[in-house]
């Protein structure tokens, strides 16, 4: 963040996408899914289990450092500038439901998602 607050202009625009900590896919599907039921959560440990997130990444040999936040801790990282919008998005059925559930499911997406989205998405401004 400190380079981008180089970098950025008075009045430029910086937006990010982020993690979200409490989205229905890091709970249900990493964690309870993943971790607790198939046991990678014992065998990873924890950042090993969020390194699998990326493609390609196993937790063991291959394990980028992914970091998870609340829009809490957004505008504390965004602190310095002026935050215009910060907003969750993007859930699927597919992130906590059987596929069995997934066209029942898919229309009360829209309600849940500003809670459960996969990513705290920010725009804001260098004063």
């Amino acid at each position: 963040m400190s380079e981008i607050r180089r970098v950025l202009k008075p009045g430029g625009a910086c937006l990010l996408s982020l993690y979200n900590k409490w989205s229905a896919f890091h709970i249900v599907s990493k964690l309870f899914h993943q971790g607790i039921l198939k046991g990678h959560l014992f065998r990873l440990k924890y950042d090993g289990l969020l390194a699998t997130i990326e493609e390609g990444a196993d937790g063991v040999h291959i394990k980028p450092y992914v970091k998870l936040y609340t829009k809490r801790s957004v505008r504390t990282l965004m602190e310095g500038m002026t935050i215009t919008d910060i907003s969750v998005h993007q859930l699927f059925a597919s992130h906590f439901a059987p596929r069995f559930l997934w066209r029942a499911l898919n229309p009360m997406m829209p309600i849940f998602e500003p809670m459960f989205g996969w990513y705290v998405a920010v725009t804001a401004t260098k004063s």
